[in-house]
């Protein structure tokens, strides 16, 4: 019931909200209950998901304290090696796989939801009362919103506007394993000294730096880019 969620003046654009109704908890556990009582289908699957995470998470975990008994034979750079792949691997499992499965899993729960002519309330906009201090974005598009941040504008653009949805979700799956492909590649050359030289001198910052805001500003421009292409094309299609 939204109206048990103005507690303590907290703007419901900043509650949990379920990815298929829109449905909003004052704590990630009451919507966990939801998922339990009015999607037990998604609520099952998730679970099964959630635990394969918790798993591999464990693992990562054992094999990184494992590894640190190389720092007593001396083999730090070995060790920084070890623990900067797991993290990699650790981020890279949580990004490339665990999010777009429990998407996936959403989307497809959501879609049924509404085929059966049952109510979301994802697409709605933010009161405009809350809106300036609401977690919310209007639609780069339509121009339409405020939406709140996450699903919000995620559920409003996949529905409304496919193409742009499923051109932004592969560009941003590309673009976060050419991320984690160049911290790797910068992991193995410190790790094997090729960057002692560079990272003794007064250019040390720019190794990170650099490559970090470049692969922001080719997000963010391409992102744009695509953004302007979409609003002519709808202005096109909508001309009043």
């Amino acid at each position: 019931m939204p109206a048990e969620f103005g507690e303590a003046d907290i703007p419901l654009a900043f509650y949990p909200q379920c990815p298929i109704c829109g449905q909003t908890g004052s704590t990630y556990r009451s919507l966990g209950i939801h998922y339990k009582t009015d999607h037990p289908e998604f609520y099952a699957q998730s679970r099964r998901l959630n635990g394969q995470f918790k798993r591999i998470t464990l693992a990562f975990v054992l094999i990184a304290l494992g590894l640190s008994r190389l720092i007593f034979i001396g083999l730090t750079r070995l060790l920084i090696l070890g623990w900067g792949a797991i993290m990699l691997g650790w981020f890279a499992y949580f990004l490339l796989f665990w999010q777009p499965k429990l998407d996936d899993l959403s989307d497809k729960s959501n879609d049924e939801w509404r085929n059966n002519s049952r109510p979301s309330t994802l697409d709605q906009t933010v009161q405009a009362a809350s809106s300036r201090k609401a977690n919310s974005i209007v639609c780069p598009i339509c121009k339409l919103g405020p939406y709140r941040l996450g699903l919000g504008i995620r559920y409003h653009n996949r529905i409304h506007h496919m193409e742009y949805f499923k051109w932004y979700r592969g560009w941003s799956l590309l673009m976060e394993k050419i991320s984690i492909l160049t911290v790797l590649v910068f992991l193995g050359l410190f790790s094997t000294g090729l960057l002692d030289p560079l990272a003794s001198s007064g250019f040390a910052p720019l190794i990170l730096v650099v490559p970090a805001f470049s692969l922001a500003v080719v997000f963010a421009t391409n992102r744009s880019k695509k953004q302007r292409e979409s609003r002519i094309e709808w202005i096109q299609n909508h001309p009043h």
